[in-house]
């Protein structure tokens, strides 16, 4: 077993910037998921058939219903929706391409010694951190979008030292969403490859399957939780009252 690294480790430059296996495992999850799904776009049909098809559709069906019922708007045809869904497919697809056999098993040796070629790309607290970002920065903007410029009296209200003390409540709340963004779901899925790598190397494999299972279901629930929080602070930031 290699050894583990909190970090991600870098494997090459390209144009003076440090690509680590986080990142390029980010750019192979997304350009699979972009070809597999524009070569099957074209197969799709009004009746649903196919495996594909049908399964792709149960979770689009699955996620928008549960944006319904939180917006308490239609899902279908909704810009913000097609975002949050497909911010929900990458970080499910992230999160479970760290339980392929591929992220282990091939190894680069650089200057800092040998390093897996690929990792979860979410086991990297930057990816992480960057999807909080996204997902705080897109909530403000839409409530100052639907509410104008008096959404940012929640923050900055100087009427009376009450409200002035509210206020920064509410920014440490935002700070606060970015912190449990970031770690929860950076977390789980780090601390999984972690099990994952230590079961398999104490057992030589024999009890790996039942966490492999448990592994793929933590996967699923925290892109619904990431999916699932970020809607409903968007719903808060929308509504007027």
């Amino acid at each position: 077993m290699h050894e583990i690294s909190l970090k991600a480790e870098p494997l090459f430059s390209l144009l003076g910037l440090t690509i680590t296996n986080t990142i390029f495992s980010s750019v192979l999850v997304v350009g699979t998921l972009l070809t597999v799904l524009s070569l099957n776009a074209s197969r799709f049909k009004l009746v649903p058939s196919g495996t594909f098809q049908i399964g792709f559709e149960l979770i689009y069906t699955v996620i928008g219903n549960l944006y319904t019922g939180i917006m308490h708007k239609e899902h279908k045809g909704s810009v913000l929706f097609s975002l949050l869904f497909c911010i929900f497919i990458y970080i499910l697809m992230a999160n479970w391409f760290g339980l392929l056999p591929v992220v282990s098993s091939v190894m680069l040796h650089t200057a800092q010694g040998e390093v897996p070629v690929f990792r979860a790309p979410t086991s990297d607290l930057s990816v992480t951190a960057s999807l909080a970002v996204i997902s705080v920065v897109l909530t403000n903007a839409l409530g100052v979008s639907f509410g104008g410029l008096k959404y940012l009296t929640k923050y900055f209200n100087f009427k009376t030292p009450i409200d002035l003390v509210v206020g920064l409540l509410e920014l440490i709340s935002e700070l606060g969403k970015l912190l449990s963004f970031s770690f929860r779901l950076f977390g789980n899925v780090f601390a999984g490859e972690v099990l994952l790598a230590v079961i398999t190397s104490l057992t030589y494999g024999v009890f790996t399957l039942p966490f492999f299972g448990l592994e793929l279901f933590v996967g699923l629930i925290q892109a619904l939780v990431f999916f699932l929080l970020t809607t409903v602070f968007i719903s808060v930031a929308v509504t007027h009252e």
